[in-house]
């Protein structure tokens, strides 16, 4: 059975725009998968390895949410402002999250 060795090219950053070096993006029947670029760069889709919330979220996923934290914020009380305001970067994504799944914040 022949397998087919995954090889690092040169891409297209489908948000940014700049190049990078990376796999092919494929969905999950293994299918190449094409966009504006070819997938994302580390800086713009995330880094698993980072150290920091924000560099493993990476730049869209951290502007997503943070557009939808002063949305969230403005609509709550004063002592759940206070609280939501004390939570941790990565908390505040989480309840974001949980909001959108269950349908009080749209896409």
């Amino acid at each position: 059975m022949i397998t087919e060795v995954e090889e690092k090219h040169y891409l297209t950053c489908g948000c940014c725009g700049k190049y990078y070096l990376g796999f092919i993006p494929k969905d999950k029947d293994g299918v190449q998968t094409y966009d504006n670029g070819v997938g994302m760069c580390p800086d713009c889709g995330g880094d698993p390895k980072a150290k920091t919330v924000k560099k493993r979220m990476g730049w869209a996923a951290c502007t997503f949410y943070e557009a939808r934290f002063d949305l969230l914020r403005n609509a709550l009380g004063k002592e759940a402002k206070a609280k939501f305001d004390g939570l941790s970067y990565q908390k505040k994504c989480f309840v974001i999250q949980r909001m959108l799944e269950k349908g009080f914040i749209k896409w």
